[in-house]
């Protein structure tokens, strides 16, 4: 019985401290949607365009991914060159490199010890053409 207890509140304690670091809010106060809404949810109400749109936005979201592929546009470079040219630590440099990897923005090639990054044009592109589709009206959908 005491073992009981004694998980029931760490468990609370764990869920307090967290709905602390959501605002102060109780765990009741909080909308369903925000406690118990998942990706898998999500994906199965949008479409492909949509997702692709949000997940190459996401990973262009924070300034220094945006300077990495400006830098990266430029030249091809390893991730020491691109610490030397950003005032952020190696560790973050790579932190925001998993994230435009995964997103599709960028590759690397694998030379020996080292890796060589480059940034994948295609995805760019299309990147610019789903934000240029957003942008012109669908013919027949006039407000």
């Amino acid at each position: 019985m005491e073992r009981r207890f004694v998980d029931f509140a760490l468990r609370f304690r764990v869920i307090y401290r967290r709905c602390i670091l959501l605002g102060g809010r109780r765990p009741l106060d909080i909308p369903p949607v925000i406690r118990y809404s998942t990706n898998y949810e999500l994906k199965d109400r949008v479409d492909e365009k949509p997702q692709e749109l949000a997940r190459i936005a996401k990973a262009l979201s924070h300034p220094i991914r945006v300077r990495i592929v400006e830098i990266l546009r430029q030249r091809s470079c390893v991730c020491g060159d691109l610490v030397d040219e950003l005032p952020v630590a190696q560790t973050t440099v790579w932190q925001h490199l998993r994230v435009l990897k995964e997103a599709g923005l960028v590759k690397g090639d694998i030379d020996g010890p080292t890796v060589c990054y480059c940034l994948n044009t295609h995805v760019l592109e299309r990147f610019s053409q789903l934000v240029a589709e957003l942008r012109n009206p669908v013919p027949g959908d006039e407000v």
